[in-house]
């Protein structure tokens, strides 16, 4: 059950907020041209529901090698320096989402009156485990 978890949890949870997403969206549109009542909470629950989806979708981008990278100029240089340049970028991966901590505090959630470090949470979170999967893909290997 763990290794299923290990390997899914960030696209099903990524997918379950992109679900929900679109839900606020069609909810505020049903509310808003059906029934004349107009809702304000369910546009920043989509606005957040979005950025906790891209940013889960960024800690498992990184974890499954799959962001864009310049591999066929790593590629031209020998095995050993292609190994360096990789954990090179991993360090690089792991400085930038330490890097991006101190940010999670720094908003409120106007409308929906919640606790303002549950909505910024996402970035230095998923930054947290951006940094964190690049060590894990060389323990693995």
């Amino acid at each position: 059950m763990w290794p299923f978890i290990e390997k899914h949890f960030e696209e099903i949870l990524a997918g379950i907020l992109v679900m929900f997403m679109a839900s606020m969206v069609f909810f505020q549109v049903v509310m808003r041209y059906v029934f004349s009542l107009p809702t304000s909470w369910s546009d920043e629950l989509a606005i957040y529901a979005m950025l906790w989806s891209v940013y889960i979708s960024v800690a498992w981008a990184v974890r499954e090698r799959a962001h864009i990278r310049v591999m066929n100029f790593i590629d031209l240089f020998p095995a050993k320096i292609t190994l360096g340049l990789t954990i090179f970028s991993d360090f690089i991966w792991f400085v930038f989402g330490i890097n991006q901590t101190p940010s999670a505090f720094s908003n409120t959630a106007v409308f929906i009156g919640i606790l303002s470090s549950l909505t910024t949470f996402p970035p230095p979170l998923m930054s947290n485990q951006r940094a964190v999967w690049p060590l894990s893909v060389l323990i693995h290997k």
